[in-house]
């Protein structure tokens, strides 16, 4: 309830772009799904960027950058939501976090259906550098955590002239063509820069 009326909320404000970092595994449901789909036919229509989730139960930090397959592939018979509509919408996406440009990360989420990008952090694996006000930078592991540095950048781009907006985003797409663990392998690598 309180995510389809912040939704709402966006749409009735015009938002450029939404960060949904959340979600829930289990069937669609058709209110949220609504919103979803005015962000979509509103005009222009509303970026909406969703968590690819993480599998549940605590993570240990010994095993954010272990290699092997966890479990954690969206399919159809497991899916997590909102992030996995994007196959409904193109102005969805859905993002998670790679270990490299063709490694899913051990707790993240990813498909090379449903998720529709992937931020690899050249500095950090699996995990994002982030700073709160008055505390110390920290890692975050969780594709919550990587979808704030997607939807970042593509304000970035929006933030560029029309004519080189779009230019700018597919410029930050990279394409990898081995084992793909996001739609067309795509990805962005991503270098913080702290001050």
């Amino acid at each position: 309830f309180s995510v389809s009326c912040a939704l709402s909320y966006a749409i009735q404000k015009k938002a450029d772009i939404i960060n949904l970092s959340l979600g829930y595994y289990g069937q669609p449901d058709p209110i949220l799904e609504h919103y979803l789909n005015l962000c979509s036919s509103s005009i222009p229509s509303i970026e909406v960027f969703a968590a690819a989730g993480n599998i549940p139960n605590q993570h240990s930090s010994a095993n954010l950058c272990n290699n092997h397959f966890n479990n954690n592939e969206l399919t159809a018979k497991r899916l997590f939501y909102p992030a996995c509509v994007s196959t409904q919408f193109t102005n969805i996406t859905a993002v998670t976090q790679l270990n490299s440009a063709d490694r899913q990360c051990f707790y993240q989420n990813f498909s090379h259906q449903f998720v529709t990008v992937g931020i690899f952090d050249r500095t950090n694996c699996c995990a994002i550098k982030v700073a709160f006000l008055g505390h110390n930078p920290g890692y975050f592991e969780g594709s919550s955590f990587a979808t704030p540095v997607a939807s970042g950048l593509k304000m970035e781009a929006m933030l560029q002239s029309a004519t080189t907006a779009s230019a700018f985003w597919n410029s930050l797409i990279k394409i990898n063509t081995s084992p793909q663990v996001t739609v067309q392998g795509k990805y962005i690598e991503y270098d913080p820069i702290w001050p």
